[in-house]
């Protein structure tokens, strides 16, 4: 009887070869996995990165106003008070600081307090004094207006209305600023 010799290496290589393309699908399988967690994580490092960005900007926004509200010499706010004066056409007829207040039980663990000032001036009309108001509060000094008091001089005769001649304006302004 003869036996037929039957050639495997044909048969070998096939098999050989799905295996290795098996393995083959294997790893890039897991490769692919791989590539999509990092690029997830990727993903969640640029929403960490835009968040501490935010912050940074805000940061900077709470230095600045830090910066602003910071306890200064009253000499500053006066002149800043005198220099509105005069570009706004407002006569001042007294200006002097009354007092520092710290909004805390303890002025000395106070961490926000103002100066107060009192301002007499006068001007011709309402839209004048109006207009000095609205800059004063407006400006990049934290200066409000805490008390007004208003007096009206007219040239004209009892009972006539008339358009009055000046007005003079009893101010008390505060400075709010941050001590700490």
């Amino acid at each position: 009887m003869e036996i037929k010799k039957i050639n495997l290496s044909p048969f070998i290589s096939m098999i050989v070869l799905i295996v290795a393309a098996l393995i083959g699908m294997k790893i890039n399988t897991r490769q692919n996995n791989e590539i999509k967690e990092l690029i997830h994580m990727q993903e969640e490092e640029f929403k960490k990165n835009s968040i501490l960005n935010e912050a940074g900007k805000l940061n900077k926004k709470i230095d600045y106003y830090k910066s602003a509200f910071t306890q200064r010499d009253s000499r500053k706010i006066l002149n800043t008070i005198i220099g509105l004066a005069q570009t706004e056409g407002v006569k001042i007829i007294s200006l002097k600081p009354l007092e520092r207040i710290g909004w805390d039980l303890r002025e000395d663990e106070a961490t926000y307090g103002r100066n107060l000032f009192e301002l007499i001036i006068q001007v011709n009309d309402y839209a004048k004094l109006g207009h000095f108001i609205s800059e004063l509060e407006g400006g990049h000094t934290m200066l409000s207006i805490e008390s007004c008091r208003l007096a009206i001089f007219s040239s004209g005769t009892a009972g006539e209305i008339t358009k009055p001649d000046k007005l003079r304006v009893d101010l008390t302004i505060s400075e709010i600023f941050f001590k700490r």
